[in-house]
């Protein structure tokens, strides 16, 4: 099985064929549906992920709820490439550093990704992409900030636990 290795020291991804023991390890093979999810997982899901879909839907098609329409849906889980990018902005939030800070890294690891076909390029093609666009997170700057900014908040929020919680979060692997 592949791994995404997130180096807890320098930030920086790699790419393993075995487990190691060092490093935040997200395994590239996740199922889709109905998976347990990691503290981490959870946190991006539900408390970022969710509301920014509401909000698109809200831009996309204003006054549904004036007219009494409201959706519900159920978004698949976050792929590994974002739950690796996520952990970057996580530690790089506990470490005090700003976006600007944290960009080249995640930059850095996106292309590294990329590299092994893990993660959207440039060159995706967003018209191709159905309900909510995971690709937009990996190729836009503004996304991506939206996203670090979404994750500090939620950072000033929890208690100490919540966040040790997070940062040795682990993400389960298929049984």
């Amino acid at each position: 099985m592949r791994y995404i290795v997130v180096s807890k020291e320098s930030l920086t991804i790699d790419v393993a064929e075995d487990y190691r023991e060092s490093g935040f390890l997200v395994p590239v093979e996740l199922k889709a549906l109905n998976r347990k999810l990691s503290p981490l997982e959870s946190l991006v899901y539900y408390n970022f992920l969710y509301p920014a879909r509401y909000e698109e839907d809200k831009i996309k098609y204003p006054g549904l709820e004036q007219k009494g329409i409201y959706e519900r849906y159920k978004l698949i889980e976050p792929p590994p490439w974002m739950i690796a990018v996520a952990y970057i902005m996580w530690a790089g939030i506990i470490q005090g550093l700003a976006w600007d800070a944290v960009k080249p890294m995640v930059w850095s690891a996106m292309a590294n990704l990329a590299s092994f076909g893990l993660a959207p390029g440039e060159d995706k093609d967003e018209k191709t992409q159905v309900s909510f666009s995971w690709a937009r997170y990996g190729t836009d700057e503004r996304k991506q900030r939206d996203m670090f900014i979404g994750l500090k908040r939620i950072y000033k929020k929890m208690s100490e636990d919540q966040r040790r919680d997070i940062t040795n979060s682990v993400i389960m692997e298929n049984s």
